[in-house]
């Protein structure tokens, strides 16, 4: 979870900016496939740019993440929308939704393969008949550990990503540089899980797997090395 200093220096440095591009590409799947969103639960939120992306187009949507600093700012900058701080794997709600998404490779935030099959089939029973699910993932094919990337804005804002792996595990350390003095350091552990295992957890579940791919209408993607699933409930 993440603390109250990270999410500060999260919403500061606008790390959620490629949530745009998600929106727009999960609109044209939508057109071209013929697909009406009613009701968007976002699940792992963060400060609720997806959310709110989904509510200036006319579409129902809420927004759950276990860090109560991330939906504090969810709240203050969207107070139309509904957030509640509340985990992946045990979340309930009393309703259900056209729509769930998980993006920014949050379901490798859950550490176990139990806390993951919890969180698809809570996902799975909050969704309608033919509701949709759709996240996005670690490739794990094309990680590569042990190298700095560096991620340079025009504010002179750097920031250093060093991945390494252990015991199937991932360590994300995390620094951030303004005018090359050190702002931030913070360090994200996530779990390395394949897309074979992933996709026999959902069908165990009851998903029906539409599209695994490394996009969700065959665009470029302005983050790489990330998969994207597309499922259905049966």
């Amino acid at each position: 979870m993440y603390n109250k200093e990270f999410a500060e220096i999260y919403a500061e440095y606008n790390w959620d900016f490629f949530l745009n591009e998600v929106f727009k590409n999960l609109m044209i799947y939508f057109a071209t496939n013929n697909i009406s969103i009613n009701n968007h639960l976002d699940i792992a939120c963060g400060l609720g740019t997806l959310c709110n992306r989904f509510y200036e187009n006319g579409i129902n949507t809420e927004g759950i993440d276990l860090s109560p600093y991330m939906i504090d700012i969810a709240k203050n900058r969207y107070p139309n929308i509904n957030f509640e701080t509340l985990g992946m794997a045990d979340f309930y709600l009393d309703k259900k939704y056209d729509l769930i998404t998980c993006t920014g490779d949050s379901i490798n935030h859950l550490l176990t393969v139990e806390e993951i099959k919890k969180a698809c089939l809570n996902v799975y029973n909050h969704l309608e008949q033919d509701g949709l699910f759709i996240f996005d993932i670690f490739d794990t094919n094309q990680l590569v550990t042990d190298e700095q990337i560096i991620y340079e804005r025009e504010d002179k804002i750097k920031i250093y990503y060093h991945l390494t792996s252990k015991n199937n595990k991932l360590n994300l350390n995390i620094i951030v540089t303004k005018d090359d003095i050190k702002t931030h350091e913070e360090n994200v552990s996530e779990l390395i899980i394949n897309s074979t295992d992933l996709t026999n957890i959902l069908r165990d579940v009851g998903f029906n797997i539409i599209r695994c791919s490394d996009n969700i209408c065959n665009e470029n993607q302005i983050l790489d090395k990330k998969l994207y699933f597309i499922c259905q409930k049966n």
